[in-house]
């Protein structure tokens, strides 16, 4: 798998485990926004390996 992909799995779990927690509502919605940010970068670079 491509390492980009493991990169991006990884935090993805970052951010799952921060989104558990009490925040401020600017950092949950800034912590969301990356998130959306990531899946979007991960179905671009899967699209890329089916190719």
């Amino acid at each position: 798998m491509n390492e980009r992909i493991m990169q991006i799995y990884k935090r993805l779990n970052e951010i799952n485990h921060f989104l558990n927690k009490e925040l401020t509502h600017e950092m949950r919605i800034s912590y969301k926004k990356e998130k959306n940010e990531l899946y979007v970068e991960l179905a671009r670079l899967k699209g890329q390996e089916k190719q």
